[in-house]
């Protein structure tokens, strides 16, 4: 299998989007290339170079008193020329698949996925997109 074209993006979980948002863009200098809501999440994605920083806030609170919170980095995600053969290769490989290859829209932007646990417990995804 050919590796990962890139880096696409770290995913960073936080209950301040606007605050992280203003951060991001101008005290660090990101470019906010994307913005966008899906289910009950608001998202973007800062420009790192080649590379993003997506911004999620979830807009309904977690259920249940003393629920854990999520960590501030949700997953790492790999920019690949064939997410299905990607996702094969992890599989081979003994990795668990969470969620199998499928086509998203993240807004208006298309995008193929797959997520998978990496052999410490994280997050991976294998992401492809013409368009961001």
């Amino acid at each position: 299998m050919p590796g990962p074209v890139s880096l696409h993006h770290v995913a960073i979980v936080t209950t301040k989007f606007d605050e992280s948002l203003e951060f991001y863009r101008d005290v660090i200098g990101l470019r906010l290339v994307h913005q966008w809501k899906g289910g009950d999440r608001r998202l973007c994605l800062l420009a790192v170079g080649e590379a993003h920083i997506e911004l999620i806030e979830k807009l309904t609170p977690p259920d249940g008193a003393g629920q854990a919170a999520e960590p501030p980095i949700a997953h790492l995600t790999f920019r690949v020329d064939d997410v299905d053969t990607s996702t094969e290769t992890a599989r081979a490989y003994g990795c668990e698949i969470t969620t199998e290859p499928k086509d998203v829209l993240l807004g208006d932007a298309p995008a193929r996925i797959s997520f998978f646990v990496g052999p410490n417990g994280e997050t991976l995804e294998f992401f492809s997109s013409k368009v961001v």
